[in-house]
């Protein structure tokens, strides 16, 4: 199936608010401090920061036109 640029700018914003949420248990983690969580919330953010590269790659060609800063 094959996304338009309307759902990618979705999967980013979504990946942006669970970068949010990992950044948060990774701060609560380090007052613990659990290891095993702050890695897991630190590989969390690194996923999703993967999963934006992609959306951002795979918008459209007018899209890269009107913003060139995304890129």
């Amino acid at each position: 199936m094959t996304r338009n640029s309307q759902q990618r700018l979705r999967d980013i914003l979504g990946a942006i608010a669970a970068i949010g949420l990992a950044e948060r248990l990774m701060g609560e983690a380090e007052l613990t401090p659990d290891e095993n969580l702050i890695e897991t919330a630190y590989r969390a953010i690194l996923y999703q920061l993967v999963v934006i590269g992609e959306a951002v790659k795979s918008l459209d060609g007018e899209i890269h036109k009107r913003h060139p800063e995304v890129l």
